[in-house]
């Protein structure tokens, strides 16, 4: 196989980088109201128990998305394997390992909907692969490609 033929989807951290925008929002504007302005100068109390709970909150954030980040998590779809990949190592899984895909929904109680997943079934593996397209960059075509590989392992 080359790797001019497997199509690589890349983790989406668009959503962490709003989270890491919104806490660090409301840490400064909880800051500036709390805070005293005396002689031009702000000075923020670092005892309010409220304002400590952000800032940690923003920098496990900030950390969590900076570290995903530069793991570059990817999913490679090849004619005949799959591979997951990150900046570290690289794991292929090719059509002969592959028992069965199966393509179902699963039900997320924090948004309340349901989202596709795939399962994937190793010979050598007692643990299946789950794949969550909603969590890669171009969801539809990673979600269309396994689904051609699933048809592709039936036949």
């Amino acid at each position: 196989m080359s790797s001019e033929e497997t199509t690589y989807f890349e983790s989406s951290i668009d959503y962490q980088w709003q989270f890491v925008a919104a806490y660090g929002v409301a840490l400064v504007a909880y800051a500036f109201l709390r805070g005293s302005i005396e002689r031009r100068e702000l000075s923020v109390q670092l005892d309010d128990p409220f304002l400590v709970v952000l800032a940690i909150l923003f920098a496990v954030t900030l950390s969590n998305t900076i570290f995903n980040w530069y793991m570059n998590r990817r999913v490679g779809i090849g004619p005949d394997s799959i591979v997951f990949a990150n900046r570290l190592r690289k794991k292929v899984f090719p059509l002969e390992d592959i028992e069965s895909i199966s393509l179902g929904r699963e039900r997320i109680v924090r948004n309340k909907g349901e989202v596709r997943i795939v399962k994937i079934k190793l010979r050598n593996r007692k643990r299946l692969l789950r794949i969550r397209p909603f969590l890669y960059n171009r969801e539809e075509e990673l979600f269309s490609k396994l689904s051609s590989l699933r048809d592709a392992i039936s036949q």
